[in-house]
């Protein structure tokens, strides 16, 4: 399979077989998921390699390319010394661990993806949309200084699966 992704990443392709993971990389990603991603929408970003090829940030990205036979990926070079590198990766980790979500925000980009069913390539499942409706709906129905409320009044549509507002 031929790389796919944004025309503006087109000038800055390199081959697959010009890169290589960092060896001291300590996280561990999804790659499948990565794949599903990469086959709805392409590469929407580059990866970060030092000048000799070895990636500093998308690692995983080029292995989900690598799994789908892509021969090029989209690649930006830095010059940052070898223990700077390192400390990129460490920081390109974490700080994307340390992040968290708007749970409500969520519900709401998820909601139509679920109803749709286009949610492959997102990183999420039906399940998980499930979960985290239902933990909403929960949340919802014992509000502080309230009365519970049942489910129904809420929304004119739950989830036969888990009672979770659509």
């Amino acid at each position: 399979m031929t790389w796919q992704g944004s025309d503006d990443l087109r000038p800055l392709l390199v081959s697959v077989s010009a890169l290589q993971t960092h060896p001291r990389n300590a996280r561990r990603g999804d790659v499948e998921v990565i794949a599903q991603s990469l086959s709805r929408f392409g590469q929407q970003r580059p990866v970060l390699a030092l000048p000799d090829g070895v990636i500093v940030a998308g690692n995983h990205t080029y292995r989900a390319a690598v799994e789908l036979d892509w021969t090029h990926v989209a690649v930006v070079r830095s010059d940052l010394s070898d223990d700077e590198a390192e400390a990129y990766l460490l920081a390109d980790n974490r700080t994307s661990d340390l992040g968290e979500y708007d749970q409500d925000a969520l519900a709401e980009l998820l909601k139509p993806r679920y109803s749709a069913d286009t949610l492959l390539g997102t990183g999420y499942g039906r399940d998980d949309v499930e979960q985290l409706l239902a933990e909403l709906a929960w949340r919802d129905r014992f509000k502080p200084g309230e009365e519970p409320r049942p489910l129904d009044v809420l929304t004119e549509r739950t989830c036969p699966h888990c009672g979770g507002v659509l």
